[in-house]
């Protein structure tokens, strides 16, 4: 069953958590670039469709989460220069940043969490209780 995750603000910094937390969902923080990044994306409704296809997508063809958060955080990351063009608050943040690259990890895991489909869990071997190909 996917738990339903939400999003809670403490102190500038957004946090996630699902019915059942701290025990059944770890804290989720982002940092004030993913932050910015989360929030434009959430006052654009066009660029949120974007990006919930685009994690949908990665997630389909990733070989397992770590994978696609991987590859979606690179994803974010180019978005993130473009944007350094021609949206104000990227420019900053870029400007801000120099030559440094940033990290999006905790961004791309929330978004993974929040839009792409569970993946199936590996079933049980009942000959050991273990799963399947571990």
């Amino acid at each position: 069953m996917r738990r339903e995750m939400q999003l809670l603000r403490v102190r500038d910094i957004w946090v996630c958590f699902c019915p059942g937390w701290p025990a059944a969902c770890p804290l989720m923080s982002l940092n004030r670039n993913e932050q910015m990044f989360s929030d434009y994306v959430g006052a654009h409704p066009e660029e949120k469709r974007f990006w919930e296809e685009k994690v949908r997508v990665v997630a389909a063809g990733a070989a397992d989460g770590h994978a696609a958060a991987v590859e979606l955080e690179r994803e974010l990351w180019r978005y993130f220069k473009e944007r350094g063009q021609v949206v104000p608050s990227f420019r900053e943040a870029v400007a801000h940043l120099g030559s440094s690259r940033v990290s999006l990890r905790n961004l791309a895991e929330l978004w993974l969490r929040l839009w792409a489909p569970p993946r199936p869990k590996p079933k049980a071997n009942p000959s050991d209780g273990t799963a399947n190909g571990a």
